[in-house]
C-alpha cells in the first residue's frame, strides 16, 4: 500500500521504487534497512529505537544482532555529513556491549529517560528509566543546549500501545530540538510505529523512516494523518 504523494527514488543499482508514504517532508520506506539506506540523500540526525533482538525480525538472517547493528549504523554513517549526530535507545541489561557495534562513529556519552507513573517493571521494582547512547561524526555541536536527562510521565490521554517498544513523543520532540538543525533531514531506520516522524512533524522539520513490518508502516502513516494544533 501507498499512501500520499509518491516520488520516485533510484535504490541500489537498477531497481526503482517508491516510498510507502511521501507527504509534506515525511518518507516512510517498507523493507530492509540495509538495502534501502545506500540509496538515501544526506541526513543530518539519526534517531532510532533499534530492536535488541534485532536478527530475529529479519527473515532467514545469519547476522547477530550486534553484526546487524555495526552494519546499519556504518550505512547511517555514509550517508551523514561531518558534525552530525546518532542517538539510539539501548537496553540497560546490555550497556556492555554498545562498543561492539559502534562501528565508525565516536562514542559521545549516555543519557537517561525518567518515566512518572509507569508501570513497567524490572528486576528491583518498578522501571522508571531508560538509557540512551551518544554518537557523533566529526566534532558535532548541541543546537539547543539542554539536560542529559529527559524528564517525562505517563498521562491519561497519552497513546495507546500499539508497538512493543513505543517511544513517547515528547521525548522524542526534545531530542530534535537539541540535536537537529531546523533544516536538517532526520532518519530512522527502524521507524516502528513511527514516533521519531511524529516528533518530526510536530517541529516542522523533514524525515525518514524505515521499517521492514507493513503492519507498523500502517500504524505510523495513521499516526502522521493526525494533524497537531500549533500550541508550541
Amino acid at each position: 500500500m501507498q499512501n500520499g504523494k509518491c516520488s520516485r527514488w533510484w535504490i541500489g543499482l537498477s531497481i526503482m521504487v517508491k516510498p510507502y508514504y511521501d507527504h509534506a517532508g515525511i518518507q516512510i520506506w517498507h523493507g530492509d534497512c540495509r538495502e534501502i539506506l545506500p540509496g538515501l540523500p544526506q541526513v543530518n540526525l539519526v534517531l532510532t529505537d533499534p530492536p535488541y533482538g534485532a536478527g530475529k525480525d529479519f527473515a532467514n538472517d545469519t547476522e547477530t544482532p550486534i553484526d546487524l547493528l555495526k552494519t546499519v549504523f556504518d550505512l547511517c554513517y555514509a550517508i551523514t555529513p561531518d558534525d552530525s549526530f546518532l542517538m539510539h535507545d539501548w537496553a540497560r541489561q546490555r550497556i556492555l556491549s554498545i562498543d561492539l557495534f559502534r562501528g565508525k562513529w565516536d562514542f559521545l556519552d549516555l543519557l537517561a529517560v525518567t518515566q512518572e507513573n509507569t508501570m513497567s517493571f524490572c528486576r528491583v521494582g518498578y522501571d522508571v528509566f531508560q538509557i540512551k547512547c551518544l554518537y557523533g561524526k566529526g566534532n558535532p555541536k548541541v543546537v539547543r543546549r539542554g539536560w542529559n536527562l529527559y524528564k517525562t510521565a505517563r498521562v491519561a490521554n497519552q497513546e495507546k500501545f500499539i508497538h512493543p517498544t513505543m517511544k513517547q513523543v515528547n521525548v522524542y520532540k526534545m531530542q530534535v530540538r537539541q540535536f537537529s538543525k531546523e533544516f536538517g533531514l532526520i532518519l530512522d531506520p527502524f521507524l516502528g510505529s513511527g514516533t521519531t516522524l511524529v516528533a518530526a512533524k510536530q517541529l516542522g522539520r523533514r524525515g525518514i523512516g524505515i521499517e521492514i513490518e507493513e503492519k507498523y508502516c500502517e500504524i505510523a502513516v495513521k499516526r502522521l494523518a493526525q494533524e497537531i494544533l500549533p500550541f508550541e
